[in-house]
C-alpha cells in the first residue's frame, strides 16, 4: 500500500461484510470515506478518513444497540488504478433494556392516547436497545400531548444510560402535562369571497371545547371537501396562546376556477 503524499488522486472502493442492509445503509452514511467513491481522493484525505472509519462504524451501530463493535479493515489499492478499503464488522452482542422508567405527570396522563403511548413504550425491558424505536415512542406521546390541548407538555427528563460492559440499558423518561388548552377564535384569511358567518358552518367543535389536533384536521378537511377554495391551510398559531386558549388560523384564497 503506497501512500505518498504527491500521489495522483484516485477514488475509493468501500467494502462492509458482516451488516445487514439498514446498518449497512447507516455505516455508509456516516463513513467520510464513502464521499471519495465517486471522486479523486489525495493521499492525505485518504490517511485521515480511513484512519477515522473504525471509530465511525462503531458510532452508526450504537443507535441500533451494539456498543462492543469490532472491526478488522484493510485497505488495497494505489493511486492509478483506485482505492478499496474493506471492513469486516462483528457488531457482538446487543444492549439488552433492563429497567424502563416511563411516566406523564399531570391531568394529561389521564387522556387515554396519552395513557397508551406510556402503556405501550418500545423498547420494553427485555429487547434490544434500538434508538430509533425510543426516539418514535418518545414522539408519540409528545404528539398525544400535544394533539389533546396540552400545548405546554415538556420533558423533564430523558435519559438513556447504556453500561456497555454488562451489555445492559435502562431508560428514563418523564413529560410534565401543563395545562390543557381550549380552542380559542377561529380566523379567517384569504380573499375568498364568502362571509364569516358562512365559513363558521364548517367549525366542527363547539364553543370552548378542548382544542384537539384531530378536529383541526377535521376542519380543514370538511373545508377541501366543499371544493370552493383553490387551497386551504388550516393551523394553530402556537405562539400566539395564551390565557388557556389557542386561536386558528384559516387560509382560504380565491378559487380561480370560479372566477
Amino acid at each position: 500500500m503506497l501512500l505518498g503524499a504527491g500521489a495522483l488522486p484516485a477514488g475509493v472502493k468501500v467494502e462492509l461484510e458482516g451488516l445487514n442492509e439498514e446498518q449497512r445503509e447507516a455505516v455508509r452514511a456516516t463513513l467520510d470515506l464513502g464521499d471519495y467513491e465517486k471522486r479523486d481522493v489525495s493521499g492525505a484525505e485518504l490517511r485521515a478518513a480511513y484512519a477515522d472509519a473504525e471509530q465511525q462504524i462503531r458510532s452508526a451501530l450504537e443507535p441500533f444497540g451494539y456498543y462492543d463493535t469490532q472491526v478488522q479493515k484493510s485497505l488495497s489499492g494505489d493511486a492509478e488504478e483506485g482505492w478499496n478499503a474493506k471492513f469486516v464488522v462483528q457488531p457482538g452482542e446487543p444492549a439488552i433494556v433492563r429497567e424502563t422508567r416511563v411516566e406523564v405527570v399531570g391531568e394529561g396522563k389521564e387522556q387515554r392516547r396519552v395513557a397508551e403511548a406510556v402503556r405501550d413504550f418500545a423498547p420494553k425491558p427485555g429487547a434490544r436497545l434500538d434508538h430509533a424505536t425510543y426516539e418514535a415512542s418518545k414522539a408519540v406521546i409528545e404528539t398525544s400531548l400535544r394533539g389533546a390541548g396540552y400545548l405546554d407538555a415538556r420533558p423533564l427528563q430523558k435519559r438513556v444510560t447504556v453500561n456497555a460492559d454488562e451489555r445492559a440499558a435502562d431508560v428514563e423518561l418523564r413529560y410534565e402535562s401543563g395545562r390543557r388548552y381550549r380552542f380559542g377564535d377561529v380566523r379567517f384569511g384569504g380573499d375568498a369571497p364568502f362571509p364569516e358567518s358562512f365559513l363558521d358552518d364548517f367549525i366542527p367543535w363547539r364553543k370552548d371545547a378542548y382544542f384537539n389536533s384531530e378536529q383541526v384536521l377535521n376542519l380543514q378537511q370538511r373545508l377541501v371537501d366543499a371544493d370552493y377554495f383553490e387551497l386551504v391551510s388550516v393551523q394553530p398559531p402556537l405562539e400566539d396562546k395564551r390565557d388557556g386558549r389557542v386561536p386558528i388560523d384559516v387560509l382560504l384564497p380565491r378559487d380561480q376556477r370560479t372566477v
